[in-house]
């Protein structure tokens, strides 16, 4: 079997007037915290005009070393489209605060689960989208205790022993002074926003750097196909999962040699490759990621 990707792109132009002006200027979200056993779960939260509610909320759910501010302009955006929007730090990361259980992708997806009913989150109007790490946490949810409508999976990462210890090394390595560490940031990445150099330094600064080992380490980063796999033999219509990716050569981190046994699970129709971006695409093209989101 053959998977072609579809490539998308887009700007402000293509996206209806009110998630654009969200992109343009997002307005901050709302912070609250949830204990969830021996978690202390914070997280970020935006509201859509209550004129214009669809009754759909979207979870959000970050990468390592990153946490739910790194979603700050596509949470807004998702919102202004009529949707309740609920960006988590995860264990270990940003303001969350505690441990509980193992750090594997399923373990993390039962305490994700745990939360979204303690949040009365109804399956049948949630869609969930993760980023890398947070990616694999999501395709795991429909075997952990949760089976939202939609679940989107971005970049989910499908690396090599080598790839995996130079993710680890991201997150173990010693900082300088903030001032530096977003100089260095700033440097490496300079189409960046101003905002995300800030909101990576913060969360590099706040990570576990006792636990990210734990969840780089105890896992299996195949591009999420034996989670969806095993979803799938549980009785999870495949179709209901959706993956953007970006492009390989410029950093993404699903390859095209993946992209048919994906196909096979969730249909060939449910991949969309972002043109011109890397593994990250909130923060290089949030215009054409939100616009995949919201199709």
């Amino acid at each position: 079997m053959t998977t072609e990707a579809t490539h998308l792109s887009a700007t402000d132009a293509d996206l209806p007037p009110a998630v654009a002006a969200a992109l343009a200027a997002p307005p901050a979200g709302r912070r609250s915290s949830a204990r969830i056993g021996a978690v202390e779960l914070s997280s970020l939260e935006w509201l859509p005009d209550p004129g214009h509610a669809t009754g759909r909320t979207v979870l959000l759910l970050h990468g390592v070393t990153n946490s739910a501010r790194g979603w700050w302009r596509i949470g807004p955006a998702i919102a202004a489209a009529g949707h309740r929007v609920i960006a988590l730090d995860s264990p270990a990361h940003g303001m969350s605060r505690g441990w509980e259980g193992g750090a594997t992708f399923g373990e993390t997806a039962a305490l994700v689960a745990r939360f979204a009913v303690a949040a009365g989150l109804g399956e049948a109007a949630l869609a969930v989208i993760g980023h890398s790490w947070g990616s694999m946490v999501a395709a795991e949810l429909p075997t952990h205790g949760l089976r939202p409508d939609r679940i989107v999976l971005l970049d989910p990462p499908a690396l090599t022993e080598a790839e995996t210890r130079a993710l680890l090394d991201e997150g173990a390595r010693t900082l300088p002074p903030p001032a530096e560490v977003r100089a260095a940031i700033a440097a490496e990445n300079p189409d960046w926003h101003p905002e995300d150099v800030a909101a990576k330094a913060e969360q590099l600064a706040a990570i576990d750097r006792e636990r990210v080992p734990l969840i780089v380490l105890g896992n299996d980063w195949d591009g999420a196909i034996g989670a969806i796999g095993r979803a799938v033999a549980a009785g999870y219509p495949g179709e209901r999962y959706r993956v953007v990716r970006g492009i390989p050569a410029l950093g993404g981190m699903l390859p095209d040699d993946r992209l048919p046994r994906l196909g096979a699970l969730i249909g060939p129709d449910g991949i969309v490759t972002l043109a011109g971006a890397g593994h990250s695409p909130q923060r290089t093209h949030p215009a054409a990621l939100t616009l995949a989101f919201l199709r």
